[in-house]
């Protein structure tokens, strides 16, 4: 027996499986408006500022966070977005307006309040750059509280810069 026989036959069934699997979301969507708005509107932005955060209240971001959310991220006034800042919570936000050098951000209500997380400690050796951003981001996504730079007898970076540390933990935080 030849596969290439079958071929067509295990084709007609793979395209009839998607064709079902098509059509029966669009049954759910009919009957469920949430499922088309949630399918057709962008997902929100998850950003961190280090502004506090209350209801109607607004929130001015800066240059960077301005420049990812309008032209990397392709947002406008009126798209949805999520601050945190780790001490009030996730809050749902509005962008109002998006220019080059600010962002303006209406804040409209609590998602998620904010809970305390066990303290977790990590204790690493630097590793060459690659590799310890790697070890930051994933140590931010497990919940560590706290990243100590340890020098060994067999570390491998010179020095260690803080202010990128800091930024890979945001930028993991944010993700």
């Amino acid at each position: 027996m030849s596969f290439h026989k079958y071929w067509p036959y295990y084709r007609l069934v793979s395209v009839t499986f998607w064709t079902a699997c098509i059509i029966s979301l669009l049954n759910i969507s009919e009957t469920n408006p949430s499922v088309t708005r949630m399918a057709t509107h962008k997902s929100a932005l998850r950003l961190y500022v280090t502004s506090d955060l209350a209801s109607d209240t607004g929130v001015v971001l800066d240059k960077g966070q301005a420049h990812y959310a309008g032209n990397v991220m392709r947002r406008q006034a009126g798209d949805p977005v999520i601050l945190f800042n780790g001490r009030d919570g996730e809050w749902l936000c509005d962008f109002q307006e998006i220019r080059k050098q600010h962002a303006l951000v209406h804040v409209r209500e609590l998602s998620r309040p904010q809970t305390q997380e066990p303290d977790v400690l990590l204790l690493f050796a630097p590793l060459k750059k690659i590799q310890t951003s790697l070890v930051i981001q994933k140590a931010t996504e497990l919940g560590a509280v706290r990243l100590c730079p340890v020098q060994t007898v067999r570390t491998n970076a010179d020095r260690i810069r803080e202010d990128k540390m800091y930024l890979q933990a945001i930028e993991a935080a944010e993700q």
